[in-house]
């Protein structure tokens, strides 16, 4: 049984600029889904879960065809691209909406692990790090039967202001596809 780990690295920018933002969680705004660049969101996964690319689908696409079999777990890790202002899009559901059940309903777990971080101004000539826990926040899945899954993630954006409070200023939702293979 695998680990998948899939990166879904979000611009914050574009989807700010896509248009009206939801004030409900319940009703999030979609984004179009456009078959080329540029896009909303990417994904990323390791090279030996990567199946053969198809048209607009393979790493740092918004579709991700992947080689899992029944009983493999698959996470997903969001990373935001903000630009000048701290902006964090935070995905809180990632439901399915056509194609096969393919996995369980994905659930966010807060995790603690504990991960090198190097100190400020660390040396060219003797790297170190200090072990230190950091919260690290997934969606989690299990893969059930092999099949196409197109589901939405749907996913808050978070702003810091310049005093440093933080409000989230809307919710939407983005279409990607999953297709298991194996």
């Amino acid at each position: 049984m695998a680990q998948i780990n899939i990166v879904m690295v979000f611009d914050a920018q574009a989807v700010l600029s896509a248009g009206s933002p939801s004030s409900s969680p319940t009703q999030p705004t979609g984004l179009a889904h456009p078959p080329s660049p540029p896009y909303f969101a990417y994904m990323i996964t390791e090279q030996q879960y990567l199946a053969q690319p198809v048209q607009n689908a393979g790493n740092a696409t918004p579709n991700l065809v992947i080689n899992a079999t029944v009983g493999d777990t698959v996470n997903w890790y969001a990373v935001t691209l903000s630009g000048d202002q701290p902006t964090y899009c935070i995905p809180y559901n990632i439901a399915q909406f056509s194609g096969n059940t393919v996995m369980t309903t994905p659930v966010g777990l807060t995790a603690q692990p504990t991960v090198p971080v190097p100190p400020p101004q660390q040396s060219t000539t003797n790297p170190t790090w200090t072990p230190t826990q950091q919260y690290q926040y997934f969606m989690t899945s299990n893969v059930l039967a092999p099949g196409t899954e197109g589901y939405q993630v749907w996913f808050q954006v978070v702003q810091m202001s310049t005093s440093g409070s933080l409000a989230t200023l809307g919710y939407y939702y983005w279409d990607p596809t999953v297709q298991v293979l194996g």
